[in-house]
């Protein structure tokens, strides 16, 4: 998606086309003056017309090419490099999965939720940071797995134990999950959209329920509703069990992928539809046909641009030079040369008066002005003349964000370096030497001398290993300190285990230390133990050393999708696991 650094340099291309408009307007009224309109065609007879026309075609061709690809250049076409993440526009998906019995058919050696789970696996692969996923699925009820998130690993977990998950029960309430879908797509900004993985193989009373929710939230909440039709076209036979077909009123039960019916639902939706097999090579993004955003102006300054500005540049001058070249007559001539003068010395970057004043203030050693002038241009030079300033002041947090942000403006290697060399100086600065080291590498390989940046990164290895070395210094000193403060006093854990209970151990009370303590010295400490141990759980603070449980669980614990199938039940009302998926009243089983 193109951007233009200067987008009214555009309407430059127009000129040429205005200017020939308004002298044919002239020339016409001229005529009109000197002669009759019925005698202008004999007037503006010329036998030579011909001969200079074709003389001076191809140099006023070349000529308006050459302006064109110049006023190109100077609109300045851009791509963005790398765009903050604060920026980018949240891209939330809702993946809602068919897990009715039809879903089991195997129209291969996998059956068709398996599919969708792969599919899924595979656009994990690639999927933008700014993208949010959920998942819910359906079958008699609708049953939300996991909100929207963007949080890779835990979608890769859900995604895995996909095929493990059983719903309680059977039947096709495709309306009550994408009414579960919208929900928890509400609140969300950006673009939503929810993803159905489905054989559309729903049934005549379900298909009619989700066309008429798809067209409410599609008018209502803005969302649509894309649709990737699983399974194949061949009908093959629906499983009860691993072994036996399923069998409703004496015939065995067939499903096939609907994809006139997923079609006409995608439509009413304002969706697209596709089949598994048409994006099992494309990423979440394609697959979705997801439109990026427009970047606002305003943000410009903290995206790095790929300028290309070059490009049309050097067509403008190579178009000039045939130009010059062609063209038969001496005004001709002269108009190109001033155009291939005028423009063909564009410069990667020009300086405004705000930042010539910013340089000034700077070589003056007015530090407080450049902070003032800084605070209005947000380019890469105020920044850095920021940081220059906050830098000279002492003032080093200020240098700190100023330096980083001139680092993130950069728009080349070189400019990059320099701000990443001072940044790395204001961390030496604060004392953060660690970190000083890594930035003086750093700018090191954007360009900076090795010079420059080597005898200032030994120093701050050298200081960082001597912090460290003082830092454990007082950590010895301090567990010196506590062992000489432990053997002045009573142990910490004698209160505590006096404190267990309202009387002590025969043990105890043999022992020597606490055969020269009286009753109601016993009693203090007793009393002081459970107030101690009142006003810790009052704080919510649980001591987990206090209190040892000794597991005897010989099995594996519990995957996230067995407990899913134990919660799903009574999520809907159920308050046992059964055995088999129950049948839903109004709904087929399949």
């Amino acid at each position: 998606m193109p951007y233009w650094r200067e987008p009214l340099w555009l309407l430059m291309i127009f000129v040429p086309v205005i200017i020939i408009l308004l002298v044919k307007y002239r020339q016409k009224k001229i005529w009109q003056q000197l002669a009759d309109p019925d005698l202008l065609p004999w007037v503006q007879a010329s036998p030579n017309l011909s001969r200079r026309f074709s003389s001076q075609f191809p140099g006023c061709i070349f000529l308006a090419i050459a302006w064109i690809f110049l006023s190109i250049a100077l609109a300045g076409p851009r791509t963005p490099q790398w765009i903050p993440p604060s920026l980018q526009a949240d891209i939330n998906v809702v993946a809602v999965i068919d897990f009715s019995r039809s879903m089991k058919a195997r129209d291969d050696k996998y059956d068709r939720i398996v599919q969708a789970q792969m599919l899924l696996k595979s656009w994990l692969k690639d999927v933008p940071a700014n993208l949010r996923m959920g998942l819910v699925i359906y079958a008699g009820h609708s049953h939300t797995l996991l909100k929207p998130t963007n949080d890779q690993a835990l979608l890769q977990h859900y995604i895995d134990q996909l095929h493990q998950f059983r719903p309680p029960t059977l039947g096709n309430n495709l309306a009550a999950s994408l009414l579960t879908a919208s929900e928890l797509l509400k609140d969300s900004q950006g673009q939503r959209t929810i993803l159905l993985l489905s054989d559309g193989d729903l049934g005549e009373t379900s298909a009619h329920a989700a066309e008429n929710i798809a067209e409410q939230i599609k008018a209502e909440n803005l969302i649509k509703v894309n649709v990737i039709g699983v399974g194949k076209s061949e009908a093959v036979r629906v499983p009860l069990t691993m072994t036996e077909p399923l069998i409703v009123n004496g015939k065995s039960i067939v499903s096939s992928r609907q994809s006139v019916w997923l079609k006409s639902f995608s439509i009413k939706s304002g969706g697209l539809y596709q089949n598994a097999e048409s994006v099992a090579e494309l990423n979440l993004k394609q697959a979705l046909h997801l439109v990026k955003s427009r970047i606002d102006p305003e943000h410009n300054h903290q995206i790095v641009w790929n300028e290309w500005f070059f490009i049309p540049l050097l067509w403008g001058l190579l178009f000039c030079l045939l130009s010059l070249k062609t063209a038969a007559s001496v005004p001709a001539k002269l108009i190109t040369s001033a155009l291939f003068l005028s423009l063909g010395g564009c410069q990667l970057s020009e300086h405004s008066n705000e930042v010539k004043a910013l340089y000034s203030a700077l070589d003056a050693g007015d530090y407080a002005k450049v902070r003032l002038l800084s605070e209005k241009n947000n380019r890469y030079e105020a920044r850095f003349s920021e940081g220059v300033a906050c830098y000279r002041l002492k003032e080093y947090a200020c240098a700190l964000q100023a330096f980083s942000n001139a680092a993130w403006r950069a728009s080349n290697d070189i400019l990059r370096g320099r701000a990443v060399f001072n940044l790395a100086n204001t961390h030496y600065r604060l004392g953060d030497y660690e970190q000083a080291s890594v930035l003086f590498k750093d700018a090191e390989l954007l360009g900076v001398a090795q010079r420059k940046t080597q005898i200032n990164r030994e120093f701050s290895d050298v200081l960082a290993a001597s912090v460290q070395r003082r830092i454990a210094e007082i950590a010895k000193n301090r567990q010196r300190a506590q062992w000489r403060e432990a053997a002045r006093k009573l142990p910490e854990f004698i209160d505590e285990l006096i404190a267990d209970s309202t009387h002590s151990s025969q043990s105890l009370t043999n022992m020597r230390l606490f055969s020269q303590l009286s009753v109601s010295q016993q009693n203090a400490l007793i009393a002081q133990g459970i107030k101690r141990k009142q006003a810790r759980h009052k704080n919510n603070r649980l001591l987990s050393e206090e209190f040892w449980v000794k597991s005897k669980q010989n099995n594996l614990p519990q995957q996230t999708a067995a407990l899913f199938n134990s919660l799903m039940p009574i999520e809907i009302g159920i308050h046992y696991v059964p055995e088999k998926p129950i049948a839903v009243k109004g709904q087929r089983l399949w």
